[in-house]
């Protein structure tokens, strides 16, 4: 068992809080008492409990004190509040004032009292009500049970029972460091009062301060009748004392002496090593006090620094935390970025394929387009060819003809008559069907546009006018607005040799798009000089024969008008 904290020599009654009492007996009933039945309930035998405690003090005590008789309702100083309906009561505990009061006392009488009065609101009258218990407390005689009454109650065996039964009542004692049970003994024989117990039938037997039990004397005293009449009234009876008794009286007188002056000695032992603790632990109290100071300092220290280092943990958590959160988006972010690339490598796979795809569709195209331009150029020459006469005309030059028909040479002075200018003018429509033919399937835009009306065709010297402007009569004077290729006197000639110079910068303009550098280049150079009319039948039977020739096939496959599928 546990031993209580405080020692036994220092207890006194101010550290006495509750009495408690456990297994108070339903049936007990009083001894019929002559004037006493009007004060007390006409039922022998209860069906509930009411109970209280009375303090007071002992006669020793109570000689001391000059306020105080030597009679037992001037030794009460506390009576406590009245439990009903329950054998176990737990009474409210000791006013402080009181004790205070008594702070100092470490012996006291304690009275157990059934309340036997009638009435919804109980008044307490020790001096009416029935005494079912009554001890000689002694706080230095006490014995640590449990450190709660909770604990006391749950354990399996109480073994501080009044008559040692397994039904019979207990008192217990919570003080501030437990509960504790008053060992039962009687008073001493120097208080005037020898220790008697008075319990009714049915309770605890008799204990007195010989260690017999008397219960078969019972003590049918008044309410009001001192206990010192009681005891009187029990040796009345001097015919039954044998001298046995007497003995037994004389060898328990001495006893209880030797007792008497061992426990004072015992006492008195005790005080003295009390006082030598003290005064030891008096010299050693400053050096004790300077060492719990530096502790303390120390502590106060340590608890700083372990404060400042959880702030610096907190932070590093926060941090850690904040820099976490920026990992986890940057990682979401990256995620996102990646699932881009994904999509946009898929998207360029898939449009490179689909490139793909459209430049095998676009090159079968290109292919079919150069056949279509080939097997179209092959009907143009065939409509107008355009042949070599070794004829010729002055110092040895050739002539040309397109469609049967000659072209102008413009170096022959003599011989030119009207049908000739026609003929001349039927083979520069022939060439500028032939050259607008060519520019519609290269989709070529020609510099100088071309008007063809056979014999009768022009060439427009402002780019970008169209044939309903030409033609309409506001248009302006043929000279300043188109030129004409057709001519029925010699004195056309000039006109229709500036026509025919515009004419051959559209066939410039073919040459460059047929990617065929070494004619076009000639041309320009040709274009330049006023006689570039003279030029115009070679250049054209050039161009026939590159169209017709394998090399003029693949130049031709080779390239790509603006402007096409």
């Amino acid at each position: 068992m546990v031993s209580a904290i405080l020692p036994s020599e220092f207890r006194c009654f101010r550290h006495i809080t509750y009495v408690y009492a456990r297994n108070l007996p339903i049936h007990a009933t009083e001894a019929q008492v002559e004037g006493t039945c009007e004060r007390r309930c006409p039922q022998q035998q209860p069906s509930h409990v009411s109970s209280y405690f009375v303090l007071s003090l002992t006669p020793s005590s109570s000689r001391g004190c000059p306020i105080l008789n030597n009679s037992d309702e001037d030794r009460r100083f506390y009576i406590s509040e009245v439990r009903s309906g329950t054998r176990h009561p737990v009474w409210r505990h000791i006013p402080l004032e009181i004790r205070k009061r008594f702070a100092s006392l470490t012996r006291f009488v304690l009275s157990l009292y059934y309340y036997s009065a009638c009435g919804t609101d109980p008044h307490p009258n020790p001096d009416t009500d029935f005494l079912l218990y009554e001890m000689l407390v002694e706080t230095s005689h006490v014995q640590y049970v449990a450190p709660s009454m909770t604990k006391a109650d749950s354990l399996p065996q109480l073994p501080y029972h009044v008559d040692s039964g397994p039904n019979s009542f207990v008192v217990f004692l919570r003080c501030a460091d437990g509960i504790f049970f008053p060992l039962h003994q009687g008073m001493r024989a120097g208080d005037g009062v020898p220790s008697t117990v008075q319990v009714r039938e049915g309770t605890a037997p008799l204990v007195t301060a010989l260690g017999t039990s008397v219960a078969s004397a019972v003590l049918p005293v008044s309410p009001r009748e001192s206990r010192s009449g009681a005891v009187l009234r029990l040796i009345d009876g001097v015919e039954s004392i044998t001298l046995g008794d007497v003995k037994t009286c004389a060898t328990g007188t001495l006893a209880w002496s030797y007792l008497s002056e061992l426990a004072t000695a015992r006492r008195e032992e005790q005080e003295r090593l009390a006082y030598a603790r003290a005064g030891k632990s008096y010299q050693t109290t400053s050096t004790a006090a300077s060492r719990y100071a530096l502790l303390e300092s120390r502590l106060a220290n340590v608890l700083k620094q372990q404060e400042q280092r959880i702030q610096e943990v907190h932070q590093l958590l926060n941090r850690c935390e904040e820099v976490r959160q920026s990992v986890s988006s940057q990682q979401q972010q990256l995620d996102v970025l990646e699932k881009v690339i994904h999509e946009n490598e898929a998207h360029r796979v898939h449009a490179g394929a689909a490139l793909k795809d459209r430049e095998e569709r676009l090159s079968a195209l290109s292919t079919q387009l150069d056949e279509a331009r080939r097997a179209r150029l092959r009907e143009l020459w065939e409509l107008f060819p355009v042949h070599k006469e070794p004829t010729s005309v002055n110092d040895g030059e050739a002539v040309f003809t397109i469609g049967g028909h000659r072209l102008p040479y413009w170096s022959q002075t003599t011989g030119v008559t009207a049908d000739l200018v026609r003929e001349w003018s039927l083979a520069l429509g022939c060439v500028a069907h032939v050259v607008s033919a060519i520019a519609s399937l290269y989709g070529c835009t020609l510099p100088h546009p071309l008007l063809v009306c056979g014999a009768h065709s022009y060439v427009l010297r402002r780019p970008g006018l169209s044939a309903a402007t030409v033609l309409s009569p506001g248009g302006g004077s043929s000279g300043e607005v188109r030129l004409p290729l057709h001519g029925t006197r010699a004195s056309d000639r000039p006109a229709m040799a500036a026509a025919v110079q515009l004419l051959m910068t559209n066939v410039a303009t073919l040459f460059n798009v047929i990617e065929e550098a070494s004619i076009s280049s000639g041309v320009t150079s040709v274009v330049e000089t006023p006689e570039s009319v003279r030029c115009l039948g070679d250049k054209l039977y050039r161009l026939s024969q590159v169209l017709q020739s394998p090399k003029g096939d693949h130049t031709v496959s080779r390239t790509r008008a603006p402007n096409t599928i």
